[in-house]
């Protein structure tokens, strides 16, 4: 009889971490940032169908994340947000690494989520964002059937080639602050651009190891692996190989 009234463990576990630290718009729940009204509202109860779900102090929310990946939230989100924001910065209680925040996505399906954003800084103010380490990330598009957008920041390695066929924008930045302790490897650009996304428009790599040493696939490869790219933006640290693909490499034409 009493059962029905039992919170679901995604209620619990927001309700651990106060309801106070979180905010909600008419599409929008946000973990981990108190309402900033008339932007953001206080949340009263838990939104059943949010189209945007975002971790603000994700290495911290690890879980939250876990109770969410299980609740009815997770099989109706559109976009999903794994990251901190400005105010996560001032009191970084749980650094900067980000695996423990994505290991519970491993092995789950998140059917509706088409856009994906991992590692992100959400700036309230002025400022550099910080970027820490994600880990490994093979396992991400194997999770997001319908991914059309992927945003990595920070560093990550990916051990294999992976394949996706709705991928259509892809980008990876770990400019700005690095506080993690990993960098990205050329063998992870190597399974990053030998991955087969036949839908990809739009590649941006801003990597910034500083080593000017990163190099691209030959252009046949990455004209057989993504048949449709219209749009590719290169990090000077990375060495283009010939690419006649409309490119664009920052400061070139500043």
């Amino acid at each position: 009889m009493f059962g029905r009234f039992r919170k679901d463990p995604f209620h619990k576990a927001l309700q651990a971490i106060g309801f106070d630290q979180c905010s909600v718009t008419d599409t929008h729940l946000n973990i981990g940032l108190a309402p900033q009204p008339p932007e953001t509202q206080p949340m009263s109860e838990v939104p059943k169908t949010p189209r945007k779900v975002n971790f603000f102090a994700a290495p911290a929310q690890v879980a939250v994340i876990e109770a969410f990946v299980q609740a009815p939230q997770a099989q109706t989100a559109q976009t999903l947000f794994i990251g901190t924001s400005h105010d996560y910065a001032q009191k970084p209680s749980d650094g900067w690494d980000f695996r423990a925040a994505l290991a519970p996505l491993r092995g789950r399906t998140f059917p509706t989520v088409t856009t994906l954003i991992l590692g992100e800084m959400e700036m309230l103010f002025n400022g550099e964002p910080l970027f820490g380490d994600l880990g490994d990330i093979g396992f991400v598009l194997d999770a997001f059937p319908a991914l059309e957008t992927l945003d990595l920041y920070g560093s990550f390695n990916m051990d294999t080639p992976a394949q996706h066929d709705r991928l259509h924008t892809l980008s990876v930045q770990v400019d700005g602050i690095h506080v993690g302790s990993d960098e990205v490897t050329q063998d992870t650009i190597d399974a990053l651009l030998t991955s087969r996304f036949p839908a990809l428009q739009s590649l941006d790599l801003d990597v910034d190891d500083g080593s000017g040493t990163l190099q691209l696939p030959a252009e046949d490869t990455l004209r057989d692996r993504f048949p449709n790219l219209r749009a590719l933006s290169l990090d000077p640290d990375l060495t283009p190989r010939a690419i006649s693909i409309a490119v664009h490499v920052p400061g070139d034409s500043d």
